[in-house]
């Protein structure tokens, strides 16, 4: 009371929105996962209470519990108001608890079949099901007519042979140069003093190979290799332009090339080093070929085989087996789709809605072919149709039977509860199975029903 008392001093507040959400979500209250009235009523009889009631009740609980929360959360708090939290959240009771077994009145709720029957009635709605179609379905994908490609040894090696690069690293060449810089389109005078001044450095290089990088160093106008000795580093064939990489790949390892003429101006080329090329062995890459070709020409009898298979599903719309015989596959059998459902794998939102069009499901005709993923299209029939009804009574009987018998038992045993409490309250003795004594406090979490707990420290200790 204190609690609540506080809480309401503080202007807190339970929208009815906040009620009708906790009471909706709780799972005493729900029938497949969703919150029925009739349970909801039933629970509450059992326990004596009336939604208003137990509504007010819930209420409070949670103004209490906005309050406790807000306080737990704030490093600040009245002295008094510390002190009631302190006292009440250290309450103890010390308890035993009595249980009336629903089971011993279940057995002895005697249920007509007038009343299963009347329930069936009065609650259609539970028992709907929805819109549904048994349909059978033909795929045309680039991986179903991988798997039935076949490829021979020799085109194996044939591709081998032709794709080399592919299954390897190419010879690389370690090359130095010094360059005389002349623009392309100088004229013909600064071209023949550029190329006689390479000329004379050709010779030295010629005379004393081992000053190479020396006069790279003094000579060469490639601002990039020049302070290194004219060192361009390992490179493959097509890096450079096409006489220079001629002249490069020609040379043997010391040797030193004539005047190499680019538009860049004359080079004078040095060969330092090759490193050979590295080819993987066939059978090392045979797996690897085999499924590039499958995956080669099934991409090729796709394309082919995409206009006519749509062709044939709406030409011959009575039947999926054409189609099925023109890609080599078969007619796919008992897929049972529901309109509505989340889509998932090949039954993506398009062909989900034309297999409950008007023409599959009234005309029985097959869907077009369509594209479900990256292809692959998809075709279906509908076979079957059932739409949206309730199921029927002799499938749902157990359910309800059950459902009432519950519903009963719970009744019987709040008011047989009701009438022992009464008997307790005025001293009179009372045949009932006590269990062991446990002590409680109100901060502690106990494995007593939480609307349990919260009578328990209701009641009044004044007379035990």
């Amino acid at each position: 009371r204190l609690l609540l008392d506080e809480a309401k001093g503080a202007g807190l507040v339970v929208s009815d929105a906040q009620m009708a959400q906790l009471i909706a979500s709780a799972p005493a209250f729900q029938k497949e996962g969703m919150f029925d009235k009739a349970t909801y009523e039933a629970a509450l009889r059992a326990q004596g209470m009336n939604p208003a009631l137990f509504e007010y009740r819930v209420r409070q609980d949670v103004l209490t519990q906005q309050l406790t929360d807000a306080l737990a959360q704030n490093g600040y708090a009245a002295e008094a108001t510390a002190e009631n939290l302190i006292r009440l959240n250290e309450q103890q009771r010390v308890v035993a608890v009595a249980k009336l077994d629903l089971a011993s009145f279940r057995n002895k709720v005697d249920l007509k079949e007038e009343e299963i029957k009347a329930y069936y009635a009065a609650n259609q709605q539970r028992f709907q099901l929805p819109e549904r179609a048994l349909v059978e379905y033909v795929t045309l994908s680039v991986e179903d007519l991988s798997s039935r490609v076949s490829v021979s040894d020799g085109e194996v090696e044939q591709y081998y042979r032709e794709h080399t690069n592919e299954f390897g690293t190419e010879e690389q060449r370690h090359a130095a140069h010094i360059l005389i810089g002349v623009p392309k389109n100088a004229s013909d005078a600064d071209k023949d003093a550029a190329r006689q001044k390479a000329e004379a450095i050709l010779q030295q290089v010629r005379q004393k190979p081992a000053t190479f990088a020396a006069l790279a160093k003094q000579h060469s106008e490639d601002a990039g290799s020049a302070a290194n000795g004219g060192d361009l580093g390992m490179f493959a064939r097509g890096m450079m332009v096409k006489p220079f990489d001629d002249a490069v790949f020609s040379l043997k390892v010391g040797e030193i090339s004539a005047l190499v003429q680019t538009d860049f101006g004359f080079h004078i080329i040095k060969l330092s080093g090759i490193r050979p090329g590295k080819i993987k062995p066939l059978a090392e890459v045979k797996a690897q070929i085999v499924q590039a070709l499958k995956l080669q020409r099934a991409n090729d009898r796709f394309a082919e085989l995409a206009e006519q298979f749509n062709n044939t599903v709406y030409e011959q719309s009575d039947s999926l087996q054409p189609a099925a015989e023109l890609v080599g596959g078969k007619v796919q059998k008992s897929v049972w789709l529901t309109r509505g459902q989340q889509p998932s794998g090949l039954w993506t939102d398009k062909i989900l809605q034309a297999v409950f069009s008007e023409d599959a499901v009234k005309n029985k005709r097959n869907t077009s072919a369509i594209e479900v993923a990256s292809n692959t299209l998809l075709a279906a029939r509908v076979t079957e149709h059932r739409a949206a009804s309730a199921r029927p009574l002799q499938e749902v009987s157990a359910e309800i039977r059950k459902q009432l018998q519950d519903q009963a038992a719970l009744q019987a045993a709040a008011k047989q509860g009701a009438s022992m409490l009464a008997q307790l309250q005025r001293g009179e003795k009372v045949s009932l199975q006590w269990g062991k004594a446990q002590s409680l406090m109100r901060a502690q979490r106990s494995d007593l029903n939480p609307e349990l707990s919260r009578l328990i420290f209701a009641a009044k200790v004044d007379k035990l």
